[in-house]
């Protein structure tokens, strides 16, 4: 086997070779992590359902007073 850092034909190949098995090793680590950080999480409920503030206060129908909208004419 040919030693490629002793070798100044290698153009640096065996550099790149190495910067991507670690860039694989440390990819493969972020996503050991992120599964174990995910699987440590508890699952929370759904809320049952959301009640704004104001739910108690009464409302007012804008609709019937509203003003229909006139589309722009070219021309």
């Amino acid at each position: 086997m040919v030693d490629e850092t002793s070798d100044p034909l290698s153009g640096g190949r065996w550099l790149l070779r190495a910067m991507s098995e670690q860039s694989g090793r440390a990819q493969a680590f972020n996503r050991q992590m992120l599964w174990f950080r995910l699987r440590r999480q508890p699952l929370e409920p759904e809320p049952e359902g959301v009640v704004p503030p104001d739910a108690g206060q009464p409302t007012i129908d804008l609709t019937a007073s509203a003003e229909q909208a006139v589309p722009r004419q070219r021309g």
